[in-house]
């Protein structure tokens, strides 16, 4: 794995992680508001956000601070999907939140995350080896 490749990976997995993060934002937002009459459960469809990094040709780092620019990224780039009414739990109150579905994908965002944690780890651990083992035998 080149220096390029190593860091089109890495690039990957920060965006990844940060899609995410965004959409763990997004559930704990619909479970706050699960009593809120007329609120409309919203969602990012991560294979959708995925499919767009990996298709972009190089990753390109636009953000200066993390928690500047978060937000407006997956906004301008990745619309929020709202739950209609014949996908959702449609209440009288006009309310679409489904506490159990938003804790059942609450807990997949949690392990894709810890995947990407851990795919992370890897390539650190892996780049940690190369540099204080490698050419030592």
């Amino acid at each position: 794995m080149n220096s390029k490749s190593i860091e089109n990976t890495l690039a990957l997995l920060e965006r990844s992680m940060d899609a995410t993060i965004s959409r763990g934002k997004l559930i704990a937002s619909n479970v706050a508001h699960s009593e809120t009459p007329g609120y409309k459960a919203v969602d990012l469809d991560f294979e959708q956000v995925l499919a767009r990094i990996k298709g972009e040709k190089q990753v390109v780092m636009a953000r200066t601070h993390r928690a500047h620019l978060e937000d407006s990224f997956f906004q301008a780039h990745f619309p929020l999907r709202y739950r209609l009414e014949a996908q959702g739990e449609l209440r009288a109150d006009g309310n679409t939140v489904s506490l159990e579905e938003e804790l059942a994908k609450s807990a997949g965002n949690q392990v894709r995350f810890q995947a990407l944690t851990q795919a992370l780890n890897r390539i650190f651990a892996n780049l940690r080896e190369a540099i204080t083992e490698g050419g030592r035998r």
